[in-house]
C-alpha cells in the first residue's frame, strides 16, 4: 500500500510533537514524505493544535471551623496555597488560593433577675412570670457581617419572690422573734421583707401561743414492777416530780404520787385419798386416775389490786387399799384371826378399815379349811 495518512493531534503550550518524523511546537498544519518497509510512498500530514496552560489566582473565604475544598484544596486554616491541576487538555493549570478564615464567636452572658419581671438585654426577650425560680440557659444563632456563626448564650438566673405563709407556735411567755416579727399573742401577722437578690418576700405568720401545763397523777403499781410513764423510773411507793414538755414543746411539770401493792406467794399443804376430788382454794384436784403421791399445783391469781397472787398447793394422796388375801387353816385347829377376822369356816370374808391417813381399806379373806386324817395301817416287818 501507499499510505496517506492524516494526522489530528494536539500538544501543550511549551511542549513539542516529535511522532512519525515531526518536531513542531506551534499551532499549523505540516507534512513528511516518507517510504514504507516496502519502499512505497507515505505521506503523514499532521494538523497540530497547541493548547495553552492556565494560571488561576483566587481570593476565597470561610468561616472558622469550615474547610475550603474547590480546586482539589482541603484547607482549613487562612493562608496562601498553589494546586498544580491539568486543563480539560491535559494541559498544566496552576491554582494559587489565598484562603481568609472569618472567626466564629461563642459568647456567654450571665445575668439573673425577679420572678415576675421581663428580661429584655442583648437581643432576648424572657418573660418569668410563669416561670420557676432557678437557672436557664437561652441561645441566640446570628450571623456576622462575615456570614459566620455568632451564638450567644444567655445563663439566666430567675431569682424567687417569695410569699411565704408560717404557721408556728410559741409557749405562753416566749416571743416570735424570726423574720423580723417579735409577737407573743395569738394572730395573723405580716412582714414586707426583701431577698438578698433584692427580690420582694412577704411573709404571713399565724401564731398560736400553747399553754404550759402541770398534771398530777395518782398511779400504783405491784411489787417488783417499775412505773415508766411520762419520764419517770421508780419502783418505790413516793411522790416524784418530773419536768417535761408538752406535744407543743411547752413546760409541763408532772407531779407523781405512787403507790406500791404488795405480791403475794402462798405455799399450802394438804392430803386427800385417792378417789377423792379435792376442792379447796381455788383448785380442784381429781384424784381418781392419780398414782398415790405427792403433788404441787400452782394458782396464778390476782389481788383486789390487780398484783400476782401466787399459791402453790402441796397435796399428797393417799392410798386407798382393796387387799384380798387368800388362805388355809386345818379342821378344829384354832381359827383365822389375822387382819381382825375371825373365821373357822371355809368361805370368803371382808373387813372395812381405814388406813392411818384415814383411807377407805377393804381386805377380802378367801379361806379355806382343810380336813384332819385318820389312818389304819397293817403292816409287817422282820424282826
Amino acid at each position: 500500500p501507499v499510505y496517506n495518512t492524516v494526522i489530528n493531534d494536539t500538544i501543550c503550550q511549551g511542549g513539542a510533537y516529535t511522532l512519525y518524523g515531526f518536531n513542531e511546537s506551534a499551532n499549523g498544519t505540516y507534512t513528511q514524505h516518507l517510504t514504507t518497509a516496502k519502499g512505497c510512498d507515505s505521506i503523514v500530514t499532521l494538523n497540530l493544535v497547541v493548547n495553552p496552560t492556565a494560571v488561576t489566582n483566587i481570593t476565597a473565604t470561610i468561616c472558622k471551623g469550615e474547610t475550603y475544598k474547590q480546586y482539589g484544596f482541603n484547607e482549613s486554616v487562612a493562608g496562601p496555597y498553589t494546586q498544580h491541576l491539568f486543563t480539560v487538555n491535559g494541559c498544566d493549570s496552576t491554582v494559587n488560593l489565598n484562603l481568609i478564615v472569618n472567626d466564629v464567636y461563642n459568647i456567654s452572658l450571665t445575668d439573673e433577675i425577679c420572678k415576675g419581671d421581663v428580661y429584655v438585654k442583648n437581643g432576648f426577650t424572657v418573660i418569668t412570670k410563669d416561670s420557676t425560680a432557678g437557672t436557664y440557659s437561652y441561645t441566640q444563632n446570628l450571623k456576622t457581617v462575615a456570614g459566620c456563626d455568632s451564638i450567644v448564650t444567655l445563663t439566666l438566673t430567675i431569682n424567687p419572690v417569695y410569699n411565704t405563709v408560717i404557721n408556728d407556735t410559741i409557749c405562753q411567755g416566749d416571743a416570735y422573734t424570726l423574720y423580723g416579727f417579735n409577737e407573743s399573742a395569738n394572730g395573723t401577722y405580716t412582714q414586707n421583707l426583701t431577698t438578698a437578690k433584692g427580690c420582694d418576700s412577704i411573709v404571713t405568720l399565724n401564731l398560736v401561743v400553747n399553754p404550759t401545763a402541770v398534771t398530777n397523777i395518782t398511779a400504783t403499781i405491784c411489787k417488783g414492777e417499775t412505773y415508766k410513764q411520762y419520764g419517770f423510773n421508780e419502783s418505790v411507793a413516793g411522790p416524784y416530780t418530773q419536768h417535761l414538755f408538752t406535744v407543743n414543746g411547752c413546760d409541763s411539770t408532772v407531779n407523781l404520787n405512787l403507790i406500791v401493792n404488795d405480791v403475794y406467794n402462798i405455799s399450802l399443804t394438804d392430803e386427800i385419798c385417792k378417789g377423792d376430788v379435792y376442792v379447796k382454794n381455788g383448785f380442784t384436784v381429781i384424784t381418781k386416775d392419780s398414782t398415790a403421791g405427792t403433788y404441787s399445783y400452782t394458782q396464778n391469781l390476782k389481788t383486789v389490786a390487780g398484783c400476782d397472787s401466787i399459791v402453790t398447793l402441796t397435796l399428797t394422796i393417799n392410798p386407798v387399799y382393796n387387799i384380798v388375801i387368800y388362805d388355809t387353816i386345818c379342821q378344829n385347829a384354832t381359827p383365822y384371826t389375822q387382819h381382825g377376822f375371825n373365821a373357822s369356816q371355809t368361805g370368803i370374808y371382808t373387813k372395812s378399815l381405814t388406813t392411818a391417813t384415814g383411807c377407805d381399806s377393804i381386805v377380802t379373806l378367801n379361806l379355806v379349811v382343810n380336813p384332819t386324817a385318820v389312818t389304819n395301817i397293817t403292816a409287817t416287818i422282820c424282826k
